[in-house]
């Protein structure tokens, strides 16, 4: 993670910009900026990707000895693609894809840990307005698994014609945590924050 992922997290503990924007009132002060270090590095533990073997295998042991350590209840995978995809020979991706999520979800189970995988959709086609569409969990590169082994499957929508954000609930494995459905948001680009319509 480099220093300007970490801003984004001083960005919305604050809600106010890390650096200048359009407007001065809306970048952080000092003590703005000492309390959102402090919040940053209270909740949050960060891998250094440089030091870490990136496969699946190498990257659930270093999770694993984070969660140990530091008692944390949930892991952020932020990108899928970040991660090296050593597929065995003879194995398809979709198999790999399939034997790499049950290794994630066995870890979360152990661990008793949530573990959020962003994963990016493959090239999208426009619809006959010229908007992308809405991207679906089946349309994420590598496989359908992607819908069939989560226990919740979010998609978020960007409309830049007008700023809003959709937020797609795709699935829910257990009826108690949520249900299908969408929430909007205007999306506050000084503060990177969602403020919900």
């Amino acid at each position: 993670m480099n220093k300007w992922d970490f801003s984004k997290f001083m960005e919305k503990f604050t809600g106010l910009s890390f650096d200048f924007r359009k407007d001065p009132k809306h970048r952080m002060n000092i003590d703005e900026f000492e309390e959102a270090i402090y919040l940053t590095d209270l909740y949050f533990s960060f891998i250094n990707i440089a030091q870490v073997d990136l496969t699946i295998q190498g990257l659930l042991l270093k999770l694993r000895e984070i969660v140990l350590k530091t008692g944390v209840k949930g892991v952020i995978v932020d990108p899928w693609n970040y991660i090296e995809h050593k597929v065995p020979a003879g194995y398809t991706e979709t198999q790999y894809v399939s034997e790499a999520l049950s290794l994630i979800k066995e870890f979360a189970v152990i661990t008793d840990t949530h573990v959020f995988i962003v994963a990016h959709p493959k090239k999208l086609q426009k619809d006959n307005t010229g908007q992308y569409p809405a991207a679906t969990m089946y349309d994420i590169s590598g496989s359908a698994h992607f819908f069939n082994k989560t226990d919740n499957g979010v998609s978020v929508y960007r409309d830049y014609t007008n700023n809003t954000v959709r937020v797609y609930t795709q699935k829910v494995r257990f009826h108690w945590q949520g249900k299908i459905g969408y929430t909007d948001y205007n999306y506050d680009t000084f503060t990177r924050k969602y403020i919900e319509i």
